[in-house]
């Protein structure tokens, strides 16, 4: 009744001229605005779209190994790294040509020493929030015990048994190590120690752990016993919701790499080879007169400009457009989120009468794996 109301008060006759709503998809409007700009998007005439479009980038991949020279010194590295594997070389660079308007927002247009920052920012952030939430799930009584056992076990296996160092840290520093990224090693050695392969609490204990066989020798009561506290300690953990899954994505987490490390020089021939797939990838859409809806995107936004240097297009929809509704906002992708603000760029709000509606439920985000974040429509 009051959005009946309101269209009364404003002459809208929404019911009977329906049509003055434009309703449609991000990718109906990505595809009207490249059909409106050809030039500007790099396009051309009216493309066509690719219902799967893996076969182009296998196809750019492929191409642009060919087309690497003999001594380039970043192919030979990824190569190098893949074990001399160049189908495998392919497949990688293909699966990335399929995310790439999530990689060319990141990296395309950052240095090395730029993008390295923000992916160490990034490891750097997801190891706290991991450990974060592995301090809240251990309970601070367990140390002691922990501290005890560790001790324990590690004179029970052999010296140069790789967990020694480890449990032994542990057990010096009061049996739980520091939440930090600098003490992920001995989270791992806790990890193999206290977890199976499969990140469950372990059930049985063997000499692999340093409880050997009880034995009749010397020593027997202070085994038997060590034992039977490290299966009530198993036990306890066992009864903490979702403790062992934590711990295991904490032991499975890799440290923040460090400039000359190899993961990095790998991420940074990466850096290298993806841009000249994608210009190949470009090369395959013009051959075929079609592309994806990532292109589609991309193009869009080109089509526009920026705010500092806007397209025709942008100013004749700037004065064009005065309200936008986006449904099913939490599942707005990162590069939809940009598109809405260009298309915003120029409203002054509170006083151009301009409106930007979101509507959405956080609980039915499903669209993580494109990069939509919930979070941009809660907070």
């Amino acid at each position: 009744h009051a959005v009946l109301a309101q269209d009364g008060r404003r002459g809208w006759a929404l019911a009977l001229h329906p049509a003055r709503l434009r309703i449609m998809t991000f990718d109906a409007l990505t595809t009207w605005i490249v059909r409106n700009a050809p030039f500007a998007a790099g396009l051309g005439p009216a493309p066509g779209y690719a219902e799967d479009a893996n076969g182009l980038y296998a196809e750019a991949a492929a191409a642009a190994i060919v087309d690497a020279p003999a001594d380039d010194a970043q192919w030979r590295r990824l190569l190098v790294h893949l074990h001399n594997d160049a189908d495998q070389a392919a497949r990688l660079v293909a699966g990335l040509l399929a995310r790439r308007d999530q990689l060319l927002r990141e990296v395309g247009m950052a240095g090395p020493d730029a993008v390295r920052e923000s992916l160490l920012t990034a490891l750097r952030d997801e190891v706290d929030s991991a450990l974060g939430a592995l301090a809240r799930a251990i309970p601070a009584d367990l140390a002691p015990e922990l501290g005890r056992l560790a001790r324990f076990a590690a004179g029970g296996l052999p010296p140069d048994d790789p967990l020694v160092p480890g449990l032994l840290a542990c057990a010096d520093c009061g049996g739980l190590p520091a939440f930090t990224p600098e003490r992920l090693p001995w989270w791992r050695t806790l990890s193999a120690w206290l977890l199976t392969n499969g990140g469950e609490v372990r059930k049985a204990l063997d000499r692999r752990q340093g409880f050997p066989a009880a034995g009749s020798g010397p020593g027997k009561a202070e085994r038997v016993a060590a034992k039977q506290d490290m299966v009530a300690l198993l036990d306890r953990l066992r009864a903490l919701p979702g403790l062992a899954a934590t711990l295991h994505g904490v032991a499975t987490m890799p440290a923040p790499a460090v400039p000359g490390a190899p993961a990095w020089e790998v991420v940074e021939a990466l850096l290298h080879v993806v841009p000249r797939a994608v210009a190949q990838l470009a090369v395959a859409f013009a051959r075929g007169g079609e592309v994806d809806f990532s292109q589609a995107s991309l193009a869009a936004l080109d089509a526009l400009g920026t705010p500092d240097a806007p397209t025709d297009l942008l100013q004749r929809l700037d004065y064009r457009l005065m309200h936008l509704l986006v449904d099913e906002f939490q599942d707005t992708s990162a590069t939809q989120l940009e598109l809405l603000r260009r298309l915003t760029s120029g409203w002054t709000p509170g006083e151009d009468n301009r409106t930007l509606f979101a509507v959405g439920d956080p609980m039915q985000s499903i669209y993580r794996f494109r990069e939509a974040e919930v979070r941009l429509f809660v907070e």
